[in-house]
């Protein structure tokens, strides 16, 4: 019978967990050791290398660019309110039950 060597999902699930409950004092066995990396992945060592790299190259925005992006997201926030208003005005006029 396959179904037993198959993999596990919905109610027999958790139906084993509660078979299978952990009892007390039970110690779980040490995390596997991976000495290759998978395909695709980059060391660590290098990443953080690059990553150090990056950091030199851009310490991220200016004082004159936060300030900018700070207007230009007030001068953003205001339009919303302003639309929103007129929304509102326009539901209130039209005189819908559904109110803002």
């Amino acid at each position: 019978d396959n179904s037993d060597t198959a993999f596990v999902t919905g109610e027999r699930a958790v139906a084993a967990t509660k078979a299978d409950p952990v009892r007390f004092g039970e110690q779980a066995e040490r995390p596997p050791v991976f000495r290759q990396l998978p395909r695709g992945a980059n060391s660590s060592s290098s990443s953080r290398a690059k990553a150090q790299s990056q950091s030199k190259k851009s310490q991220g925005m200016s004082e004159a660019q936060i300030e900018a992006e700070k207007d230009a997201m007030e001068i953003m926030r205001r339009r919303v309110q302003a639309q929103y208003a007129a929304i509102r005005s326009k539901r209130r006029q039209a005189g819908d039950g559904f109110h803002l």
